[in-house]
């Protein structure tokens, strides 16, 4: 499911490509684990304590390892790439 906003973020063809990175299937026979499962979590547009996360970019090893960065740019803002700072999801429940 494509997420919302202007740009429709993620669009789902983005979504397919990093399921398939984590757990290739070949068929329709195989059941794909829950994106929880393959360690894909959703974010929203600011962090906890207000600040806007911004940009995102996804960095893939060819073995399947990945790092989300967040930049902190706001809509129109260009990208400060020494601004990144790696996201980590929250272990709160």
């Amino acid at each position: 499911m494509a997420g919302g906003g202007k740009y429709n973020f993620p669009h789902a063809v983005s979504q397919d490509a990093l399921r398939e990175a984590l757990q290739a299937t070949s068929s329709g026979k195989v059941r794909r684990k829950a994106d929880h499962q393959l360690g894909i979590h959703y974010t929203s547009a600011k962090d906890d304590t207000g600040k806007p996360l911004g940009t995102i970019a996804v960095v893939m090893s060819p073995t399947g390892g990945r790092a989300v960065w967040r930049f902190g740019d706001l809509p129109r803002e260009p990208v400060d790439i020494a601004a990144g700072r790696r996201w980590r999801p929250s272990t709160k429940s």
